[in-house]
């Protein structure tokens, strides 16, 4: 970590001195923090928990560059929400490729043959769904200056989207709503990441790839509110409660990190779900170090082994024996061997339990899976039985969008074309309104219907209907 000290060190030198030179009124925004997607461990950006104390004001990531097609997740490179922990701001800068380029010499703009702009128009519709659910600013830019944004249709787009921006942040939804916060805290997955853990992670681009950017999208996929936390944020209890934690990479924790991790989630009454490698490294590594964590028997497979695994139950979402996990060998690997436990996965090759599932009496869960992989199927079904909320109902067939959440605010974004059914709770109603679409809208639902195309994005806005306004039928129906 001491080059990367180094450079977190002379950034935040640079911003004070700005802000002595130029004055607290310019804000200094630098990017970094993109711990989530950047792969290799000396890439400088693990230090983000450092500037979150200096004077930087905020930080800047672009959308997610590996999922960022029409219809795909378009996740945030970063930890975004531990931002605003700290009185810091996160922008999301929109770099998509517009096909359109402009010749400086003649001036003429041109297309790109076979790309559709409404394809890139629902693909900037996207990611302002995610700006907007998550209070981020937004910049769309064209980093290499070749006329990205030359079209007129696009910049209508942009009006439109600012002037809901302008109204609809947290605070105009809080103080338009009388009931409390929404989406409640129990539903919420933390999605937690160490910045300390990676440089303990050898062959760390395929890992990382793999433990951090794939899992990420998994969580957007899985239809629950997510965030994006440092852990060190969570230890430290700056986090709001949440239903369940998912840890990423969670590889380096001493006794006391551990012990505060079990008592925050006994406080929250909450489910962790802890991959690889929890807690395997304290002052040396160890797999009793794994066990104490998970609070399970955890063992260490003697060498190199294949992994990928079965999955042991019969679900909704997954079928009894099917594959999750990644078939690949990874040193160490480990499995679950308690009597205590209920199994949920098995190595494909050794047979041994990869995936198990305890509760204990202090009302938190643990679930452990000795992959470094989820998918959005095996993600939904441990939450649905742990009995937490999923806002998608089943459709055939089986659909994984990508789902953004905010205060009173969700956003769907398809990844292909169908119905959609949105479960918004079978004790609450609701009217809703498309603030993308104007022209839609619900009135009273706890489910709406949604027909959508491949990369459309919705975007609703939600307000509580209270029973005693409910508009019942004028006439008895048998």
């Amino acid at each position: 970590l001491g080059d990367v000290y180094k450079r977190q060190q002379v950034i935040a030198v640079l911003a004070e001195r700005v802000k002595d030179e130029a004055g607290e009124d310019v804000e200094v925004i630098v990017p970094y923090g993109h711990s989530l997607e950047i792969e290799r461990n000396d890439a400088g950006h693990g230090a983000l928990e450092r500037l979150l104390d200096s004077r930087v004001d905020g930080f800047a990531s672009p959308v997610t560059h590996v999922h960022r097609r029409l219809g795909a997740s378009g996740g945030p490179m970063g930890p975004i929400d531990s931002a605003p922990l700290r009185g810091k701001r996160w922008f999301l800068l929109d770099d998509t490729r517009t096909g359109i380029e402009r010749d400086p010499g003649s001036g003429a703009v041109s297309r790109l043959k076979g790309l559709q702009i409404q394809d890139v128009y629902r693909v900037q519709q996207r990611n302002f769904a995610l700006a907007l659910t998550h209070g981020t600013g937004l910049f769309w830019t064209d980093p290499e200056g070749q006329g990205w944004l030359q079209e007129r249709g696009m910049w209508d787009r942009f009006a439109a989207m600012q002037t809901v921006y302008s109204a609809e942040t947290p605070t105009t939804r809080r103080a338009a709503s009388t009931e409390q916060a929404w989406p409640p805290a129990s539903e919420v997955l933390a999605l937690v990441v160490d910045e300390t853990s990676r440089p303990y992670v050898r062959c760390a681009s395929r890992f990382n790839r793999i433990a951090l950017a794939q899992n990420r999208d998994c969580a957007l996929r899985a239809g629950v509110p997510v965030r994006f936390y440092l852990l060190s944020d969570v230890l430290e209890e700056r986090t709001p409660p949440a239903g369940v934690y998912l840890f990423l990479n969670a590889f380096r924790l001493d006794e006391g990190n551990r012990e505060q991790l079990h008592a925050i989630l006994a406080r929250d009454q909450a489910a962790a779900i802890w991959l690889y490698a929890p807690g395997y490294f304290t002052d040396a590594p160890a797999v009793e170090h794994v066990a104490a964590t998970v609070r399970m028997a955890v063992k260490q497979l003697d060498e190199p082994t294949t992994a990928g695994s079965k999955y042991q139950l019969t679900g909704r979402w997954l079928d009894k024996g099917a594959p999750f996990g990644i078939e690949t060998a990874w040193a160490p690997l480990f499995y679950v061997e308690d009597e205590d436990v209920d199994i949920i996965g098995v190595y494909g090759q050794s047979g041994k339990a990869s995936a198990a599932m305890a509760f204990f009496e202090e009302g938190w869960a643990s679930i452990f899976i000795g992959e470094p992989s989820l998918t959005p199927a095996l993600l939904r079904e441990i939450l649905r039985i742990l009995e937490h909320h999923l806002y998608f109902q089943e459709t055939t067939p089986k659909r994984f969008d990508t789902a953004y959440f905010g205060d009173h605010l969700m956003a769907v974004h398809a990844c292909d074309t169908g119905e959609r059914v949105i479960d918004l709770g079978q004790n609450s109603f609701w009217d809703a309104h498309d603030l993308l679409r104007t022209e839609a809208g619900w009135r009273q639902r706890s489910n709406i219907i949604l027909p959508m195309r491949t990369g459309d994005t919705r975007l609703l806005a939600l307000t509580p209907v209270s029973y005693t306004h409910l508009t019942l039928p004028t006439k008895r129906i048998v």
